[in-house]
């Protein structure tokens, strides 16, 4: 259990392995070297998600910033046109009945 992470293993695995680790790890009834044992893996298998966003958010801020604008963060829909073309600003405007 205290092997590292396989850089294969998708981000969406290892939060759940980390979220039944910490079920046992909560139930209390884990030896004092199970629960020593359990938080040395869910430190890795954190270590190992934060590591996976990190990258995904450096990917997401690296495209952001090859759109031409320098960076400048700006609505999907307005990108392309001079007019707010979203499909969400669309089904907003034709659902106004909505409640919320």
């Amino acid at each position: 259990m205290s092997e590292d992470v396989p850089q294969e293993l998708s981000f969406e695995a290892a939060l759940n392995e980390l979220e039944i680790l910490v079920g046992k790890m909560e139930n209390g009834r884990l030896s004092l070297d199970e629960l020593i044992s359990g938080f040395e893996r869910g430190q890795k298998l954190a270590g190992f998600c934060r590591s996976k966003l990190d990258n995904l958010e450096r990917k997401i801020t690296l495209l952001a910033k090859d759109d031409g604008n320098n960076g400048v963060w700006q609505d999907f829909g307005t990108a392309d046109s001079g007019e707010n073309s979203s499909p969400r600003a669309a089904a907003s405007i034709q659902d106004q009945n909505i409640p919320f």
